[in-house]
């Protein structure tokens, strides 16, 4: 069963904390200096894999939630004093019908637009997530615009339709860290259940 708003308001509270005035990203400790910057993978086994490059950047779990029976549970992709970051949101309900499919995509991607609104955004623009059936199993979407500072600010999300549903977001304030952000967020699958 889908439920939109209790996702887009657990998943824009979380972004909210990355995304306001004077704000940056932060995890425990950095990795240790000397580590290889090949890319390594992130797994949660029997749920996903995403890429996990050693860039300065980690993936943290950063809470976890159970709303009107819906366990979630949240991921960080950042590092300290980082202004870029990857949220994914692991949503433990199945969207196995369009209908289902559209309502998750449409409170997910107008709470972001509303979140970055009321956060102080302007001139917001982009290209929104595909809403017309069949809705495929990747829906991306993007929103750029001028963050309250007056700097640009790119959000790139990602919504993977699966067991559970993965919702992604990438902040950034340029476009190399966006594009960057992006290919990571780009590299998530579904691993089979246990």
């Amino acid at each position: 069963m889908c439920r939109p708003s209790i996702i887009c308001l657990t998943l824009v509270g979380s972004v909210a904390l990355l995304l306001g005035p004077g704000r940056t990203a932060c995890c425990d400790e950095p990795p240790p200096a000397g580590l290889a910057v090949e890319p390594q993978t992130f797994s949660v086994p029997g749920k996903f894999s995403i890429d996990a490059p050693h860039d300065g950047y980690q993936w943290t779990l950063h809470h976890e939630d159970e709303i009107q029976g819906v366990k979630m549970q949240w991921y960080l992709y950042s590092k300290t004093g980082g202004q870029s970051a990857v949220v994914l949101g692991v949503q433990e309900y199945t969207a196995d019908t369009d209908q289902a499919r559209i309502d998750t995509i449409r409170g997910h991607y107008d709470g972001t637009h509303e979140t970055l609104e009321k956060g102080g955004f302007t001139d917001l623009k982009g290209h929104p997530p595909k809403m017309e059936p069949p809705i495929p199993d990747r829906v991306p979407y993007a929103i750029m615009g001028k963050n309250p500072a007056g700097g640009d600010a790119y959000t790139f999300g990602l919504i993977v339709f699966g067991r559970s549903v993965y919702t992604l977001q990438t902040t950034a304030s340029s476009r190399e860290d966006a594009r960057h952000m992006y290919d990571i967020a780009n590299s998530f699958k579904e691993l089979p259940a246990n």
